[in-house]
């Protein structure tokens, strides 16, 4: 338990949390927060994940993207690594992990992408851009390395006001994975 506080619990910095365990051609994931792991396969991009932000838990309980986009502090997490609320007396108590997992077969020539929301954010004017920006530079690049460095170069040159980093994982038809982070 943290000491009394007239703080808000919500002025408390948070953080988003990402994992994959590979075993063999299964891929088990766990994430909180909105850090992404998108699944490259082919010609197409599938975000795995879902962000845990206010936002997305509005358009999920039935609003649409329009309506709940100008809404301030949209994008505050809801569900988070270093959530807290407050107790009766007044104490900053934190809130236990709430992560989701899920879990898919990797096909050869797979790609899977973890990225923090720095990248998504900065790497097109909305989020169906971003998308394919992140797809194009993933699949153009020679390897893993080239293409994780591509995504920070690309983050940061769309204004890069957010943490950004990246894990660029590819599949062969061994079942062998090449990695890299940036």
């Amino acid at each position: 338990m943290l000491p009394r506080s007239n703080r808000r619990p919500e002025g408390i910095m948070a953080a988003t949390a990402l994992c994959c365990l590979l075993d063999k051609n299964r891929l088990t994931y766990c994430f909180i927060g909105d850090s992404r792991i998108y699944l490259i396969r082919g010609d197409s991009v599938a975000v795995l994940t879902r962000d845990h932000n206010l936002k997305s838990q509005l358009v999920r309980t039935g609003r649409s993207p329009s309506q709940v986009e100008d809404i301030p502090g949209a994008n505050a997490l809801v569900r988070c690594v270093g959530d807290f609320e407050r107790g009766d007396d007044l104490s900053i108590q934190p809130v236990g992990l709430r992560p989701e997992f899920g879990e898919f077969n990797l096909l050869p020539g797979d790609t899977v992408v973890m990225c923090s929301d720095g990248v998504v954010d900065y790497a097109g004017r909305d989020e169906e851009e971003a998308e394919e920006k992140i797809r194009r530079a993933v699949v153009e690049a020679p390897g893993a390395p080239w293409a994780a460095f591509e995504l920070v170069v690309l983050a940061n040159h769309g204004g890069g006001g957010d943490n950004i980093s990246c894990i660029v994982m590819n599949f062969s038809a061994k079942g062998g994975a090449q990695g890299s982070a940036s």
